[in-house]
């Protein structure tokens, strides 16, 4: 008898022995993967968008935890909106009280639930992100800026035999305190790029005030190199340097004597030259500046001609650079339809003919036949 307690005791001691090693791997496993998803989300919180971030963090998360589904809920200043498992911002009305989402947002607290639609205030058109079935398990958590709650990571399944448990809900918080921290440096990065907008808008105000005629220009020229670069079919990073070169392109007149600008004759050989410095200038002023440098090319080179006959460098055909080359159609045509000075308007369709007759001396063919096109199919439509 005493031998076969002895073996059922060095059993138990052996069971649990292999329990806790069980436990200790899963432990283990559970730790790197965890920290693999931190140091990912950590790595892509350098981006100025959260998009990237949501599609890393919820295909591994969604992994983690065995979940059906998985959201992040944003108070944004347009209103509230959900991103989902690929990343994609959708538009939401989440209810103040009466939701497992609201409720955390209002405490700050995370909340895990078991049989979560039995919950007081489970509200399905919020809670309910299961496409499997009745959502049973549930982890709802606060994402926080600076201590105030701006999201709530959501993750469900409807799977009786998978419950939720403290050691996801900890590991869980670490993440949200990753995407909070994403979240603070994007706010940062669109902060100082309103601060920066503000400044290039600034500047361009700066330019049309010394010259009345010219109310308008830059901001006309940026619209028409903007449809340029779409119709071109450029990427978002492009179609923004685009927008900026175009309001700063003519910034060098600044440094430009006024007497030079508003002549209403025409302009000796050395106030020409005077005035043919001002792409050089505008770069003078630019340069050190490292937000600015992007805009370089296409401040400097928007007068060159595609047969190599402009200034500032008589650079010739593609060697232009390509923002340049579509800020010289638009600027061109915006400077012919303008009254200025020194001259009267030409009609539309006139400067249009004149951007016809130019391709391949003055401009890049194929950019001014695109805005030949799209003007003509926009503006003088049927």
């Amino acid at each position: 008898g005493k031998k076969d307690k002895s073996l059922d005791s060095l059993a138990e001691e052996l069971g649990f022995i292999l329990q806790q090693s069980q436990l200790k791997k899963k432990l283990i496993k559970d730790t790197m993967l965890m920290n693999a998803i931190i140091v990912s989300a950590q790595n892509t919180a350098s981006s100025t968008e959260i998009e990237p971030l949501i599609r890393i963090l919820f295909s591994q998360l969604k992994k983690y935890f065995l979940a059906d589904g998985i959201r992040l809920y944003m108070w944004e200043e347009e209103g509230t909106c959900y991103y989902d498992e690929t990343g994609l911002k959708k538009k939401i009305v989440i209810p103040e009280e009466k939701s497992v989402v609201s409720n955390v947002k209002a405490s700050g607290r995370s909340l895990m639930l078991k049989r979560a639609y039995e919950y007081a205030d489970f509200n399905p058109e919020v809670d309910a992100i299961s496409e499997k079935g009745k959502t049973l398990n549930l982890i709802a958590m606060p994402v926080k800026i600076a201590s105030s709650v701006k999201g709530v990571l959501l993750a469900v399944n409807s799977n009786p035999d998978k419950v939720f448990v403290g050691s996801e809900l900890i590991w869980a918080k670490s993440v949200c305190i990753e995407i909070g921290a994403a979240l603070e440096k994007i706010k940062l990065y669109q902060d100082i790029r309103k601060l920066f907008l503000s400044s290039i808008e600034a500047l361009t105000a700066a330019i049309e005030g010394k010259d009345p005629y010219t109310h308008g220009h830059s901001r006309r020229v940026t619209m028409f190199s903007m449809i340029i670069g779409k119709e071109l079919g450029l990427d978002k990073e492009t179609i923004e340097d685009i927008r900026l070169s175009g309001l700063l392109h003519d910034i060098g007149k600044i440094a430009v004597p006024e007497s030079i600008l508003l002549k209403p004759g025409k302009l000796t050989d050395d106030e020409w030259y005077n005035m043919k410095q001002h792409p050089v200038k505008g770069v003078n002023m630019l340069e050190h500046v490292n937000e600015f440098v992007p805009l370089l090319p296409g401040i400097k080179h928007h007068h060159e001609h595609y047969n190599g006959k402009g200034y500032p460098e008589g650079l010739k055909g593609q060697n232009i650079p390509l923002i340049a080359r579509i800020i010289a159609v638009a600027d061109a045509f915006d400077a012919m339809t303008s009254k200025r000075i020194y001259r009267g308007a030409l009609s539309e369709d006139e400067a249009l003919k004149e951007i016809e007759k130019c391709k391949g001396t003055q401009f890049d063919p194929e950019i001014a036949d695109v805005f030949i096109n799209i003007y003509r199919e926009k503006f003088f439509p049927g």
